[in-house]
């Protein structure tokens, strides 16, 4: 039970301090009550439902409970260190936070890139017990990815605290910016387009852009960006896919920032704002070789 819903057999029988025999005979009643599934030719098992696993784990008394949890980490550590899932797993249910911590926070942003974003939260927050003596780059790392799986959850509310803490850690203007972005876009998300505009508009300056502070201003910087719009159309050759892709980190990020500020803009302060945005971003974006952002 203290190895999850699906174990191996003889990780259990070493757990449990069993021979080889003991544990196909412990088995082998488990199956006949309906406890547990296993192949015939197979040490992979799992329980029939989790409610029996977690009655199990129930009965166990605290101290034991940990004391199982802590022997399943160290024998994974040894045999299995790359089982990151269940070695931070494991270390946060013994109360060892610290040691959980390295192997929770590869989980987590590996989860997050598989979409797996309530193993991703769970893993988070594993990571979060075990950061309180870690440096300023690892709890930043955790704040920020949480703050971004909760915002894919829909968990607005919750996702705006942890960017906000990301805010108070980030390093380096590029940084910041990313995570001003992120308050705009969650600002956005709910409903607030004063707020959204006003992170997305810090954020440009933070990367030195600036943005038009007039309608007048709006004007012309819109004419200019037609202008540059109809040069691509014309010339390609001479203005579309110019630069090399390397480094350009921080220009798909400015990118990114005026689309999100194109959509506020269109709720909050008209289609020449909008429009100027959209503009600005497609430009710039035509100046690299084809990406992501182009193509939104």
């Amino acid at each position: 039970a203290v190895l999850g819903r699906e174990f191996d057999l003889h990780t259990a029988a070493t757990l449990a301090e069993q021979t080889s025999e003991e544990a196909i005979s412990a088995l082998d009643e488990a199956r006949h009550r309906h406890i547990v599934w296993a192949k015939a030719r197979d040490t992979h098992c799992v329980f029939i439902h989790d409610k029996l696993r977690q009655t199990l784990l129930d009965r166990l008394p605290e101290l034991e409970r940990k004391e199982l949890h802590l022997h399943a980490a160290l024998d994974l550590e040894t045999q299995t260190p790359h089982r990151v899932f269940e070695l931070g797993y494991h270390f946060d249910e013994a109360g060892e936070w610290e040691r959980a911590l390295p192997y929770a926070l590869v989980a987590a942003e590996q989860a997050r890139t598989q979409h797996s974003l309530e193993i991703a939260d769970q893993q988070y927050r594993i990571a979060d017990r075990g950061a309180r003596a870690a440096d300023r780059e690892t709890r930043y790392r955790i704040a920020d990815g949480l703050g971004d799986v909760l915002m894919l959850r829909g968990r607005y509310e919750e996702a705006a605290r942890q960017t906000e803490a990301a805010r108070e850690l980030a390093e380096g203007d590029v940084a910041r910016a990313q995570i001003e972005g992120k308050l705009g876009e969650l600002a956005f998300k709910r409903g607030d387009m004063k707020t959204a505009i006003e992170a997305i508009e810090r954020a440009l300056e933070l990367l030195g852009k600036k943005v038009p502070q007039s309608s007048a201003g709006f004007f012309v910087q819109l004419l200019r960006e037609t202008l540059a719009q109809v040069a691509h159309s014309l010339l390609p050759g001479l203005f579309v896919a110019r630069k090399k892709p390397e480094g350009m980190e921080k220009a798909l990020l400015i990118i990114r920032l005026y689309k999100h500020l194109s959509f506020a803009y269109w709720f909050k302060r008209g289609q020449i704002p909008c429009l100027w945005s959209h503009l600005r971003g497609m430009n710039l974006a035509e100046q690299f070789p084809p990406t992501l952002e182009l193509a939104q």
